[in-house]
């Protein structure tokens, strides 16, 4: 192996050592070493940390599910949209969104690439769970994806 090989960050599975938070009630957890979610943006519509590869993770309930009774086309902020499939996540219906493109939160942040979940948690309330690299930060995405896919697994619904 070549010395100049990139060495990804090494994160534990999901386990007794990872942190546990509460969102709506439900949780989930996240690797030790990441920094507690914090409020995105004066109204709090969001949480939010980094991940060890540098993107940015959030996670937000919304009482959007209604647009979810068909098909989904998820949105950025300006309206691009992602590229949206269908999926479960813990034995939820969910659509699985992800867009390589310069686009921008509802919370402000810029982002160059982002993948993420809308869950449907009941008749009116989803569960917003993504990550992304913030414009202008050089990101380890394809690390924190696999870290995302880890938290996804710890999800306990209601």
């Amino acid at each position: 192996q070549s010395a100049l090989s990139l060495v990804s960050p090494k994160i534990a599975t999901p386990s007794s050592e990872w942190k546990t938070y509460t969102i709506a009630g439900l949780s989930y957890q996240l690797p030790q070493d990441v920094l507690a979610p914090i409020c995105d943006g004066a109204t709090c519509a969001s949480l939010g940390t980094y991940l060890p590869g540098g993107t940015r993770f959030t996670v937000a309930t919304h009482n959007n599910a209604r647009l979810f009774s068909d098909v989904a086309v998820i949105v950025d902020s300006a309206g691009r949209e992602f590229t949206t499939t269908e999926t479960t996540v813990v034995g939820r219906r969910a659509f699985s969104y992800q867009g390589l493109f310069t686009g921008t939160t509802t919370g402000g942040y810029s982002f160059s690439q982002m993948r993420g979940v809308m869950i449907l948690q009941n008749d009116t309330q989803t569960l917003e769970m993504n990550h992304f690299t913030p414009t202008g930060v050089s990101a380890d995405f394809a690390s924190d994806d696999q870290v995302f896919d880890q938290i996804l697994q710890t999800l306990v619904l209601p």
